[in-house]
């Protein structure tokens, strides 16, 4: 059983939904659909455990102002919706001076098993009604966190970090049951993609960690009205796969994979920035009046199995259709050769000479995460970089890292570390 959410006319609305694996299908039932709120923008839907969800959502538009509000919900197994009694506020009221952003909410089971969650937030100065307020007023990068039990909801709390000046959606991530993560665009520093962590303290309060910013990704955006989220994802070994729309890349759909210490929060890069959309994409539009060239690009990621990630991306943009489909894998570096596999033991070259077929000579070659052993492509149309190369007429992105050994011959690889 899974429960949507429909937003028609600003009326949001949740209904349970059947799934069927076998038959690849989805059953809704709108019979049983309950209503949420009316006049709301912008919603979204997270569950919080095999039977409950949390929809966070806008109060209706008020001129005097007015909030953004959660509430959580069940659902029982003949599909019947149970809201909870009421809804709770959280963040800065949305009035002349201020507007309020937030991010999907997040299960966080430090903060109770089954009933903790979070909702990442800021603010901006109100952009239609000349406030007097500055920059200075601002929340910066805050959370709110509350609890569910019996049917009724905690008043929300929230911890904000005044260093950070977010712009576009926030998107947050579990790195453990008392660990976070969010990814945001961070005006206060050229709009540089940043990801800042938080920990559940022995009292259930949240605290900021540490924090990583990819130096490579900043700048404005040309998104016209279009506005974007990254995606933060958890790998095993603790690792975290961000992708996101890169302002430096005209937009391009682009991955990173950082590594994390469960017990200091710490990250660092194991991949560089890898574009996995193609050059022709950009989110230019010829005419920024033109709304009907200003269209949404969206994107998502999921992983699959324990070292890979799919990406996908689609979106009408300066009337072209882009749509894309990307599968990424991080292994660690090679170490050498496969020669020979028995049913009791295997020959690996990890030094000198080693049989490979459909080798290009006097050329670095380089290990996929298929095994396969490949050279840079001379018929490659993309920009390969210090740090990456595309092969296969560019289908292939393969990191330097992975390099193997130089081809002497066409069927002869001298395989180093060394290299």
């Amino acid at each position: 059983m899974a429960v949507l959410t429909v937003g028609t006319d600003y009326v949001v609305s949740a209904f349970p939904a059947t799934l069927d694996g076998a038959a690849g299908s989805i059953t809704a039932n709108q019979a049983k659909a309950k209503e949420i709120t009316k006049g709301s923008p912008t919603n979204f839907i997270t569950p919080l455990s095999s039977s409950s969800f949390i929809v966070a959502y806008y109060e209706k538009y008020d001129a005097t102002g007015y909030w953004q509000s959660a509430r959580v919900g069940s659902v029982g197994s003949d599909g019947t919706i149970t809201l909870s009694t009421a809804a709770k506020n959280f963040g800065v009221k949305n009035d002349a001076d201020f507007v309020t952003n937030f991010g999907s909410p997040l299960a966080l089971k430090g903060l109770g098993a089954g009933t903790g969650f979070v909702i990442p937030y800021y603010t901006q100065l109100n952009p239609w009604t000349g406030t007097t307020k500055t920059i200075s007023d601002l929340s910066g990068l805050c959370v709110s966190s509350a609890t569910f039990a019996s049917n009724a909801q905690s008043a929300f709390t929230s911890v904000c970090n005044t260093a950070y000046r977010p712009s576009q959606f926030p998107e947050s991530v579990a790195l453990s049951d008392n660990a976070m993560a969010i990814v945001f665009h961070d005006e206060a520093n050229n709009n540089a993609l940043t990801v800042a962590t938080l920990s559940v303290s022995s009292d259930k309060s949240l605290h900021f960690r540490s924090s990583y910013v990819f130096p490579e990704v900043s700048g404005d955006f040309d998104l016209y009205d279009l506005s974007t989220t990254p995606r933060p994802r958890v790998l095993t070994g603790n690792r975290l796969a961000v992708s996101f729309l890169n302002p430096t890349l005209n937009g391009r759909l682009s991955v990173r994979v950082l590594s994390f210490s469960p017990s200091t929060l710490s990250l660092k890069e194991l991949t560089p920035v890898l574009p996995v959309a193609p050059p022709t994409f950009s989110l230019y539009v010829s005419d920024s009046t033109n709304y009907s060239l200003n269209k949404a690009i969206v994107h998502d990621m999921l992983p699959v199995g324990a070292d890979g990630f799919v990406t996908v991306y689609v979106g009408k943009r300066n009337n072209v259709l882009h749509q894309n489909f990307a599968v990424t894998e991080a292994f660690g570096n090679p170490v050498g050769i496969v020669q020979s596999i028995s049913s009791d033991k295997s020959s690996i070259t990890m030094q000198g000479k080693a049989e490979v077929d459909g080798l290009t000579a006097g050329v670095m070659h380089y290990a996929t995460t298929s095994g396969a052993v490949v050279a840079p492509d001379s018929k490659s149309t993309d920009s390969n970089s210090a740090e990456f190369f595309y092969t296969a007429e560019d289908t292939i992105l393969v990191t330097m890292d992975s390099r193997v050994g130089m081809a002497i011959d066409d069927d002869t690889l001298f395989v180093s570390t060394s290299f």
